[in-house]
């Protein structure tokens, strides 16, 4: 009766482990970004982080950018006043990024939306774009992301297709770029505004937590 009470509490609490676990996987994950809606760069026009990034160091200090701007949102976005404005720069990309410390095993998406100015001269003007490094910050591990088309009517903001991928074996960061490019040169461009970045673990990942505790579990009902 002892061992029959032992086994129903270790499956009671891998059970309830791994529930929870699904739970905080249908929840919505925070996002990583740091000023991921641009309000802080916004205040004082400009970016916390120089361009290139210092890295490793300086790594989750914020946005750093080139041939782009801040600049008051010229159209309704919500929840932001500002959002930042990526000049043509012929057949040159431009943006911004941040890295971010990286969980090897997580799967990461990153999405903003986006307004065009004009119609782009190239069909596919937009990236976002995930880049996974070694903790020395030398290596990269991969990169994902695909050119892909911007906002479907012009001077109108719009959700676009999110980046997902899963860090490799050995990540320690994550790069996260958003990022336009044309094939002319001139004062339009693309803004950028409402940027996320979050990560969830690999249902795999659950797995083994609850593989672990039943173990221990087990141990546990052997000893007693």
């Amino acid at each position: 009766m002892k061992t029959v009470k032992h086994i129903f509490y270790a499956s009671v609490a891998v059970a309830t482990a791994v529930v929870l676990s699904l739970s905080v996987r249908a929840q919505d994950p925070p996002n990583l970004l740091v000023d991921g809606n641009f309000q802080a760069e916004g205040a004082a026009n400009a970016f916390d982080q120089p361009n290139p990034i210092p890295f490793p160091g300086g790594v989750g200090g914020g946005w750093a950018g080139w041939t782009c701007s801040l600049t008051p949102v010229i159209y309704p976005l919500t929840g932001c006043s500002f959002s930042v404005f990526v000049w043509e720069n012929t057949w040159n990309p431009e943006g911004v990024y941040q890295i971010l410390p990286a969980t090897a095993g997580y799967t990461y998406t990153l999405d903003a939306s986006a307004l065009d100015t004009k119609t782009p001269d190239w069909a596919t003007p937009v990236i976002f774009q995930l880049n996974f490094y070694d903790a020395t910050g030398t290596d990269e591990l991969g990169s994902y992301g695909n050119w892909q088309a911007g906002p479907s009517q012009v001077n109108t903001w719009q959700q676009l297709p999110a980046t997902t991928a899963t860090a490799p074996a050995g990540t320690a960061f994550v790069a996260a770029y958003l990022m336009y490019m044309d094939s002319d040169s001139g004062a339009q461009g693309m803004y950028f505004g409402n940027a996320s970045l979050t990560a969830v673990p690999e249902p795999s990942t659950i797995a083994l937590v609850a593989c672990g505790l039943l173990g221990v579990l087990m141990i546990r009902r052997r000893q007693a």
